[in-house]
């Protein structure tokens, strides 16, 4: 479909197309699924996936946490939002009742959001708010609210580590970011400006220096879940990147070592 087609078909039809995942029904079989949760604080990441508004298993992964931090603060924040429904927080903004901020550079994803939450019953309580511009880690630090913040996404093509780095007046309990599997097993990022995204070490080693842990990562390995340390304990434990990174799937998208010596990356 043309990109203004597929824009237009967004803006003015998203809840007669997502019909299934904006039913209120829905809500009671998420209750459910954290029921299980709660039963089974044991599951392995897949048996923890499920997805409602995420792509591969997002939503589960970060509902495991949430259902295991009752006192977790409703507010979300995300960064590099897309169309501001189909990533990692709508499902705290539609089923929830969590408040939130969505940031998009791209006018067009922040319209398809604002119309898509107008219509909707389910947010008349509790709109989000959204906000279009760029981010970077100059401004990062303006564009954030100042208070408690429980889920934090970042998702800027490449420049998330830079951003995140930059980010220091607000602690969120847990942090979804974006790495670029293809870097591999070194601890690499692109320079700011290349887009060339973060390793998984990389962002491993900023998150420690953060004081967070990573506790979980979608199948594919580009989705990282960070918990702040303090936070952990019980069903929620540190994992160690080096399962994901020895995976047969994950290894075979590796960059050349020779690729990584250019001059666009810089060793963290």
């Amino acid at each position: 479909m043309p990109p203004i087609l597929t824009y237009l078909a967004k803006r003015f039809a998203y809840p007669l197309f997502l019909r299934g995942q904006v039913n209120p029904a829905l809500q009671v079989q998420l209750r459910l699924l954290q029921a299980s949760y709660r039963d089974r604080p044991d599951l392995t990441l897949a048996e923890r996936e499920a997805n409602v508004f995420t792509y591969h298993g997002e939503d589960g992964l970060l509902l495991f946490l949430v259902t295991h931090l009752p006192s977790i603060p409703r507010v979300f924040i995300d960064v590099g939002a897309g169309d501001c429904v189909k990533g990692n927080t709508a499902l705290y903004a539609v089923h929830f009742g969590w408040s939130g901020l969505f940031i998009d550079a791209d006018p067009r994803n922040i319209a398809i959001g604002r119309a898509f939450y107008g219509k909707l019953a389910l947010t008349k309580f509790a709109p989000p708010r959204f906000l279009c511009t760029t981010v970077t880690p100059g401004n990062v630090s303006s564009l954030l609210p100042a208070q408690e913040v429980g889920l934090l996404s970042i998702d800027i093509d490449g420049e998330d580590y830079w951003v995140w780095d930059a980010i220091h007046q607000v602690r969120p309990w847990i942090v979804i970011i974006e790495a670029k599997i293809e870097l591999g097993a070194a601890s690499v990022v692109g320079r700011y400006g290349t887009r060339g995204g973060a390793s998984v070490p990389a962002l491993c080693r900023l998150a420690e220096a953060k004081g967070y842990a990573l506790v979980a990562y979608n199948r594919q390995g580009y989705n990282l879940i960070f918990l702040r340390t303090d936070l952990l304990g019980g069903a929620l434990r540190a994992l160690d990147p080096g399962a994901l990174l020895a995976d047969p799937a994950v290894a075979a998208c590796f960059l050349s070592p020779e690729t990584l010596k250019g001059p666009d990356y810089l060793e963290r």
